[in-house]
Formats: C-alpha cells, structure tokens, sequence
C-alpha cells in the first residue's frame, strides 16, 4: 500500500489503513505491504497487522546518513528490533 501521507517518525499513525488494506484485498490477491514512514516497533507492530509486510526505509537511511560507516551495528539492531516487533524473530 502506498503512504498517503508524508514523512517518517509522525505522533501518530494514520487510521484509515484497515480500510485501505481491505480495498486492495478486494481487488487482488498480491501480498500487501504497508508503506507509512514507522520509526520506531511499535508502530511497525501496528503496520504489520494491517498489512503482509512493512517497509522501513527512511529511519535506516537517516541512521546510515548520520553515521556513515560507522551506523553498521546500529543499524543492525535496529532491523533486528523492528521484525522481532512484527513477528519476525531474528
């Protein structure tokens, strides 16, 4: 599923996604992923139960932007927090 809004790290999470997710379910039976800027497990737990996947893109590349070479290990963790929050284990 496309973002229909802007940005990573928002306050909140948009309400509207089980809505959306059943649209697309409606109308074909490719796996859905959620595209909508999560930050930080808890929202990537919530993204995941709306969809069959989550894609965390930004936070990465901010941590990689800010770190450089050096963001490895904290990137690392951070992917191994995020799909231990949607279920993932790692």
């Amino acid at each position: 599923m496309p973002c229909p809004w802007p940005g990573t790290g928002r306050r909140g999470l948009p309400t509207d996604l089980a809505l959306i997710q059943r649209v697309v379910r409606e109308n074909t039976a490719v796996p859905c992923v959620v595209v909508a800027g999560a930050a930080t497990s808890g929202q990537a737990a919530e993204l995941a139960a709306q969809g069959d996947g989550v894609i965390v893109d930004t936070a990465i590349a901010k941590q990689v932007a800010e770190l450089g070479q050096s963001s490895v290990g904290s990137v690392g963790a951070y992917v191994r927090r995020m799909k231990k929050a949607v279920g993932q284990g790692l």
